[in-house]
């Protein structure tokens, strides 16, 4: 075999391998509004004006954001809690910035009322600004404990993170987590967004799925988060040539 048709080969492969890695996302569409609610924010006053909260709420359910005190052990910083029916049916601390009290999402499944999903955000980078942001996904079904699963991921919008997979059968809906990574390219090194697909269902809030796709950072999707659209990441992928 010639030198030539080696390194022929070899590009090749490379190329295959590139496009392979930026694989299309499959045909998503976003379940909020037909599979979850999403909680919106309280109008009500707290009680006690330097209680610094960020709540949302739903009828009978409300989950707030709150900035605890100086005094607070091992460096936590806020608690988040979940009330169902004016009780406290599942809290945890959190050591994200302070800054961040208000960005905070939450989403209740309408066929399962039992699950909550709540998202806050925990930091963001200088530069281009990546998030990072703690989803938690909560079920409420009276069982103690409740339980309780915590998932990253670097991007998320009100409308564009509970997604449907209109490939698979039946219309479950998934948890569209990111993650932004440097991979290996014909072209160099280049910066990607890789997105995973985590099925929400019933006892087992989230079960973990090998569909998985990316895309690469350009100018493009630079426009696109500098949008601030609230169908972050979804729009990402959907919007791929």
């Amino acid at each position: 075999m010639t030198s030539r048709l080696v390194v022929s080969l070899a590009l090749a492969t490379a190329v295959t391998a590139a496009l392979a890695d930026a694989s299309k996302a499959p045909k998503l569409v976003s379940c909020v509004g037909s599979e979850y609610v999403a909680l919106q924010r309280a109008t009500w006053a707290s009680h006690n004006p330097a209680d610094h909260a960020s709540c949302l709420s739903h009828r009978d359910l409300t989950v707030c954001r709150r900035l605890l005190s100086e005094e607070s052990p091992a460096n936590d910083t806020m608690a988040v809690s979940i009330r169902a029916s004016g009780i406290v049916v599942q809290s945890w601390l959190e050591k994200g910035d302070p800054g961040y009290l208000d960005k905070i999402y939450a989403f209740r499944g309408l066929k399962d009322k039992s699950l909550v999903v709540v998202a806050t955000q925990q930091s963001e980078t200088q530069g281009m600004g990546a998030q990072e942001w703690e989803v938690n996904v909560v079920s409420i079904d009276g069982r103690s404990p409740n339980e309780r699963r915590t998932f990253t991921t670097a991007e998320f919008g009100r409308l564009g993170t509970l997604v449907r997979n209109n490939r698979t059968t039946g219309s479950s809906c998934h948890l569209l987590s990111t993650r932004w990574e440097t991979r290996a390219t014909p072209q160099g090194d280049r910066l990607f967004l890789v997105g995973q697909l985590l099925e929400l269902q019933g006892e087992t809030p989230v079960e973990h799925s090998k569909t998985s796709f990316s895309r690469r950072f350009d100018h493009r999707l630079e426009r696109q988060r500098e949008a601030q659209t609230e169908d972050r990441p979804l729009a990402y992928f959907k919007r791929q040539r």
